[in-house]
């Protein structure tokens, strides 16, 4: 293994075991990252007292007192509140406390305030698997966006989330002030009152040193209504104009009778587009709404979905459904945008962001589906300036990238939980490491130029890519895998590799023997030549 090698492995091991120990200890409720959580009256129970628990460092988070779970539906549950320790940087739950009927979906976000040099998070929140269901975790906007996910994980069946992040690899100031950590989203699935309580918690700063803080946790009550309708809109984030798509408004019967004459309308910026009255609408019935959406020009359409309330409906907050559609052809950079990641960060999942040829002195971070294409692969350049940090982090799935050179940094191109993404004809070089793959899936690595660098691939925790039809020219250590088990032909030919050894007796330009690079992943048809046919 190369230096640079032993430096990302080292650095991520060192930031995952420094997260287990501290986890380890009793003021964080849980004596192994894969435990249980506690219950409540067992962290009331450490926290009772003025003295933090035993074998603590006296930086203790305090916890909160929750509504009880049998609270009737017709009280108003009081707000959660913190024992906070005054100018102490405190976590919450944003908003604290959430009214919904059952099959909504909501979102909250897990905020910091008043931290001084975050370098590091690890949160773990808990919450009632029999009333709602977490269905998607994103990063926050408080690190930067070329941060890595340590953690990004749903137990449906334990009831929990954990999501741990660090600042980019290579840097070494942390954040201070104020911002959003994760936006976690659920779905309501029955009847209840659950709360969404912090039950583990860990801030770091850029010295390793663990942050004293408050917790603010929070609440959700779920209702199921006498007589309850509610509107649900299915449209893209982003259409081209010229093309089409099909926008459908559906209404859904969450109550517990049977409804009749409910008026539906489907509208766009203000004007009815489509509208119906539905004769009857059974209990757990649809009733659908559709228009075929055709737009000419570039802007931003807004639609909505809305169902008049029926006789003696309380809750109507989910009578109104809306949702914005971008018209656009593609984000451009620099006619548009002087920077890439002010493109990126302006798009929609779905577009595209077109780069002109130039130098790009910037580190990329992707956190939603997007097509990046630059201009040209040899003169469109992406330098990350020679510091340590990975030029371009995706964090997301079902991105595309394309026609790029990326060079001078710690990682050129850094898969950090993407499913579903390409990597095409790019050169990346001078770098530490080209090419790092963690904890990424089905992902396809091709025809780029991997050139000068002092790795080539690095793939850890990833399994199922395909990676094939690459040059890897004088790379310290070509590639290297850890737990991982991926393609690295697609069954005639695989990639170019300068430091293969084997022979092409019958001149077709495939070496006779594979190239191996450990025993779960080898390139069972090594190019020849470095041209592809």
């Amino acid at each position: 293994m190369s230096n640079s090698w032993k430096w990302i492995f080292v650095f991520c091991t060192a930031f995952a075991l420094l997260i287990v120990v501290l986890a380890s200890q009793p003021v964080h409720y849980t004596t192994s990252v894969f435990a249980d959580p506690p219950k409540t009256n067992e962290i009331d129970q450490q926290f009772s007292g003025s003295h933090p628990p035993p074998g603590s460092s006296g930086n203790a988070t305090p916890s909160i007192s929750l509504p009880p779970a049998d609270i009737s539906q017709d009280e108003q549950p009081p707000i959660p509140t913190a024992r906070e320790t005054q100018g102490v940087a405190t976590i919450a739950v944003c908003p604290q406390i959430i009214n919904v009927t059952s099959s909504d979906s909501f979102a909250i976000n897990v905020t910091i305030t008043n931290v001084t040099e975050l370098y590091c998070y690890d949160i773990r929140l808990r919450y009632d698997n029999a009333t709602i269901s977490a269905t998607e975790i994103n990063m926050g906007d408080f690190l930067p966006k070329d941060s890595w996910f340590i953690r990004k994980e749903i137990s449906q069946a334990k009831g929990t989330v954990w999501v741990a992040v660090c600042s980019p690899l290579g840097s070494k100031v942390g954040v201070s002030g104020n911002g959003t950590l994760a936006t976690i989203r659920f779905e309501a699935i029955s009847k209840g009152n659950c709360g969404l309580e912090f039950y583990y918690t860990l801030l770091i700063r850029s010295g390793t040193s663990d942050i004293p803080h408050n917790r603010v946790s929070g609440y959700v009550s779920c209702n199921i209504c006498e007589h309850e309708t509610a509107a649900y809109l299915n449209a893209p984030a982003y259409i081209k104009p010229g093309y089409s798509c099909l926008i459908s408004g559906t209404v859904a019967n969450r109550g517990l009778h049977d409804e009749k004459d409910v008026a539906l309308q489907l509208l766009v910026d203000g004007e009815v587009v489509n509208s119906t009255t539905v004769d009857s609408l059974t209990i757990g019935s649809l009733a659908n709404l559709t228009y075929l959406f055709a737009p000419t020009q570039e802007g931003v359409r807004s639609w909505e979905m809305r169902v008049q309330p029926v006789p003696n409906e309380e809750y109507t907050e989910n009578n109104l459904a809306s949702s914005s559609i971008r018209v656009r052809t593609q984000l451009r950079v620099p006619q548009d945008y002087p920077t890439i990641q002010e493109a990126i960060a302006d798009a929609v999942a779905g577009e595209t962001v077109a780069v002109a040829s130039g130098t790009y002195y910037e580190h990329l971070g992707i956190d939603r589906p997007l097509t990046i294409i630059g201009e040209s692969c040899n003169n469109t350049i992406i330098d990350g300036g020679g510091d340590n940090r990975a030029v371009i982090v995706i964090h997301a799935d079902n991105v595309s990238l394309a026609g790029f050179t990326i060079r001078n940094g710690g990682n050129g191109i850094f898969l950090d939980h993407s499913n579903g993404t390409v990597i095409t004809n790019n050169v990346v070089a001078d770098t530490m490491d080209a090419v790092f793959v963690q904890f990424s899936h089905n992902n396809t690595i091709t025809f780029n130029t991997i050139e000068d660098n002092d790795g080539g691939i690095f793939i850890s925790g990833s399994s199922d890519n395909m990676i094939n039809h690459n040059v890897f020219i004088n790379n310290s250590e070509q590639a290297w895998t850890m737990d991982s088990h991926n393609a690295w032909d697609n069954g005639l030919e695989g990639n170019y590799w300068s430091n293969y050894n084997g022979g092409d007796s019958n001149g077709d330009g495939i070496g006779d023997t594979p190239y191996i690079i450990d025993q779960d992943n080898q390139d069972n048809y090594p190019l020849i030549r470095k041209q592809f046919g």
